[in-house]
């Protein structure tokens, strides 16, 4: 029985702090798998249609920037369902390119930093989470549904990034294959 379906709720204040502590945590997570690895660790893909380990963290600057925060004020600022901005989810591809990793973790850091700094001064109540706007895609979508995005698109893509490292390994771990379930990516 999936418990977390039913018991979720950003309302919940534990849901809440056990949320921010998980995007507090991103950055932190990113910097300790991401510095000191090859090109060819940031560059490897788990699927030919995904992003690399590279991509995905450009990616996320490109969110932290264009996406969650300016969302979450549209929704909360509007007294109608205003709609999105449509959000370039490949934005963040030639950053990802242009700047050393070292660098574009530091960006993602600070950014992470400052959109978390933001969300603690909008002060947002149990009222706000019920607040709608539309989304380009989905039409209207609650403050609730985009935070818990949020957290939900972090974890995703952190686990994109760890399949990515380990993919090009399948060949070469024999028999072991069985166990990690690897060819099973998707």
């Amino acid at each position: 029985m999936n418990t977390m379906a039913t018991t979720y709720r950003w309302s919940d204040p534990d849901v809440r702090a056990s949320d921010i502590a998980s995007l507090a945590r991103t950055p932190i997570l990113i910097r300790e798998i991401y510095v000191g690895r090859s090109p060819a660790w940031l560059d490897s893909r788990h699927n030919p249609d995904t992003f690399s380990p590279r991509e995905v963290l450009g990616h996320l600057c490109v969110c932290e920037t264009d996406n969650w925060i300016p969302r979450v004020r549209l929704t909360l600022e509007s007294r109608q369902e205003s709609p999105f901005q449509p959000f370039d989810v490949l934005g963040g591809n030639q950053m990802s390119y242009d700047l050393r990793v070292e660098d574009l973790v530091q960006q993602f850091a600070d950014l992470r930093r400052d959109s978390l700094g933001e969300l603690d001064r909008l002060k947002i109540t149990d009222a706000d989470l019920g607040k709608t706007a539309i989304h380009p895609k989905f039409g209207s979508v609650t403050l609730d549904q985009l935070l818990t995005t949020w957290v939900a698109h972090d974890l995703y893509h952190l686990g994109q990034i760890f399949k990515s490292f380990s993919a090009p390994l399948q060949p070469h771990i024999g028999p072991w294959q069985e166990f990690l379930n690897l060819p099973q990516f998707n």
